[in-house]
């Protein structure tokens, strides 16, 4: 074993949860592999400065989920965002780099 020293910039969580039950809704039934998409898809649009150091990762719950879309964390600062969806990708870049 061998001890790695990648630190991002940037980390951005994307809920993938699926839910046996119908309680609550389900990121991954909210399209959350669509988002992860849309988001990787609107990075690449971005000057290099901007999608430097920037990683996009699936995630189980996160606590918040909304019958809008998926749950999503941004590191560091722990910004939050409910019921994102594939056409939001552009907002979240525009508020977050």
């Amino acid at each position: 074993m061998r001890e790695l020293h990648l630190k991002p910039r940037l980390q951005i969580w994307v809920c993938i949860n699926e839910r046996s039950h119908e309680e609550l809704p389900s990121c991954v039934k909210q399209r959350g592999e669509e988002v992860i998409a849309a988001l990787q898809q609107e990075l690449t649009q971005r000057p290099v400065s901007q999608r430097s150091g920037v990683w996009i990762n699936r995630s189980l719950c996160q606590g918040s989920c909304h019958p809008g879309g998926v749950s999503l964390v941004v590191e560091p600062g722990g910004r939050r965002f409910q019921a994102v969806n594939v056409t939001d990708a552009k907002k979240v870049w525009d508020e977050i780099l």
